[in-house]
C-alpha cells in the first residue's frame, strides 16, 4: 500500500540540502566587504560570484531575502553554463519566487543542470515527468532520473524510486528492490523512508509478507523523528489486533500515540482520540476535549469529523447544543458527498430543525444519500 502523490513537498528542503556547496560565512562576509561592487561581476563574467550572489540574495545572507536579486545573478551564472546555478534559477520558476511562473523555463534549466550531474535537478526532473508538470507525463522517464539521483546518494529519490518500484509505475514491481532503496534512505535519516518501510510490513506487498514486528519497529523509529502519520500508525496497531501487533487492544498507549499525531494536525488521528475521549477508552472520559480534537479535524475539512460535530451539537454533547451550527456542519460533510451528513441533512430540512422547512431540499439530499449510498 502506497500513499504517495508526486508533489514538490520537499522543494523548500531541497533547496537547502543539495545545494552546491558553499560557505555561507563567506558569502556574509563577500556581501560586508563588496557590497559597493556587486555589479562588477557582470564585466567579469565571473560566473561562480554571479552564483553565489544569487545564493546570498535568495537565503538572506546579505541581510533580507530577495528573491528577484537571485534569480538575476542565477540567470546570470546560468547562462554561462554553471550547473548549481541553472539548477537554482529553474527552482524559482518552477515556485514563482522572484520571477513569473514559467515551467517551460523551469523545465530548461533543470534539465541543463540535471545533464550536468545535479543530484537535486535530476529529482525534480524526475518529479516534474512523474507529474506531468511542464511536460508530457513519462513514468519510465522519470525512473531513469531518479535512479541517476540514487546514484548520487540522493535519498529523497531513493524514497521515491522506492515507491515507484513498489507500486510498478515506470518500472516492473520489485517491492524486494524497493525495501533496499526504502532501507539506504532511512540510514540517511529519512523519516519518509522509514515510514514507507513501516507500510510495507504493515501491509505487506507482494513477495514481501506482512511482518508486524519489523512494521512497529519502522513506525518507531519515524515517529520517534516525528513523523506524525507513524505515530498515528502505531496508535492504529495498538487497537486493531488483527494486525498481529497486539493481541488485544490497547487503548491507553494508542491514545499515547494518537495525541502526539494530533498535535501536529493529523486529523484522523484526531477523530480517533476524540472517539476515545467521548467513550473514555483508555483515557478518561472528557467529552468536552472529545468535542475540540472533533472540531480540530472538522475544520481541517474532513467530512466524518464534520458528521461528529454536528452530532455533538444536536445532543449538546460537550458543547452546548445548537441545532443550527448542527445544520451547517452537516451541510458541509454532505456536500463533500458523506451520506450520512446527507441523510440527517434532508431529516433536519423535513423536520425544520436547525433549518427552515424545506421539503424540496429535504427530498433532494434523500436522493443525493441514496446514490451515494449504492
Amino acid at each position: 500500500m502506497s500513499n504517495f502523490s508526486y508533489t514538490f513537498n520537499a522543494l523548500n528542503l531541497l533547496t537547502l540540502l543539495l545545494i552546491a556547496p558553499f560557505s555561507a560565512n563567506a558569502i556574509e562576509i563577500q556581501c560586508l566587504n563588496h557590497q559597493p561592487t556587486l555589479d562588477s561581476t557582470t564585466s567579469t563574467n565571473d560566473a561562480e560570484a554571479q552564483y553565489r550572489l544569487g545564493v546570498a540574495h535568495d537565503f538572506g545572507f546579505c541581510g533580507k531575502t530577495d528573491n528577484s536579486q537571485a534569480a538575476k545573478w542565477y540567470r546570470q551564472a546560468a547562462e554561462q553554463g554553471h550547473a548549481s546555478a541553472q539548477y537554482r534559477v529553474g527552482l524559482l520558476y518552477l515556485k514563482a519566487s522572484g520571477v513569473d511562473l514559467d515551467r517551460q523555463e523551469a523545465l530548461k534549466w533543470i534539465s541543463l543542470a540535471a545533464n550536468q550531474g545535479i543530484s537535486g535537478a535530476q529529482y525534480v526532473l524526475a518529479g516534474m515527468l512523474m507529474a506531468g508538470n511542464g511536460v508530457e507525463r513519462d513514468a519510465g522517464k522519470a525512473a531513469i532520473w531518479y535512479e541517476r539521483a540514487v546514484q548520487a546518494g540522493n535519498p529523497w529519490a531513493e524514497l521515491a524510486l522506492g515507491r515507484m518500484l513498489q507500486d510498478g509505475q515506470g518500472v516492473q514491481q520489485d517491492a524486494r528492490h524497493a525495501i533496499k532503496l526504502y532501507e539506504v534512505a532511512a540510514t540517511q535519516g529519512l523519516s519518509d523512508a522509514m515510514l514507507a518501510l513501516g507500510m510495507l510490513y504493515e501491509f505487506g506487498a507482494p513477495e514481501v509478507p506482512k511482518s508486524p514486528g519489523s512494521a512497529m519497529q519502522w513506525h518507531r523509529r519515524a515517529a520517534d523523528l516525528g513523523s506524525a502519520e507513524a505515530q498515528y500508525r502505531i496508535g492504529l496497531m495498538h487497537v486493531m489486533p488483527h494486525k498481529g501487533w497486539a493481541a488485544m487492544p490497547n487503548y491507553a498507549i494508542a491514545a499515547e500515540w494518537y495525541a502526539r499525531a494530533a498535535e501536529q494536525g493529523h486529523v484522523r488521528a484526531q477523530v480517533n482520540l476524540a472517539q476515545l475521549l467521548k467513550d473514555g477508552m483508555g483515557v478518561p472520559r472528557n467529552e468536552s476535549k472529545a468535542f475540540q480534537w472533533q472540531l480540530l479535524a472538522a475544520q481541517q475539512g474532513d467530512s466524518v469529523a464534520q458528521v461528529n460535530v454536528a452530532a455533538a451539537y444536536a445532543q449538546g454533547r460537550g458543547i452546548d447544543k445548537n441545532l443550527e451550527q448542527a445544520a451547517k456542519w452537516l451541510r458541509s460533510a454532505a456536500l463533500q458527498g458523506n451520506a450520512a451528513a446527507q441523510w440527517y441533512l434532508a431529516g433536519m430540512y423535513s423536520n425544520g430543525q436547525g433549518i427552515p422547512r424545506d421539503p424540496k431540499q429535504a427530498e433532494q439530499w434523500t436522493r443525493r444519500a441514496e446514490l451515494e449510498s449504492w
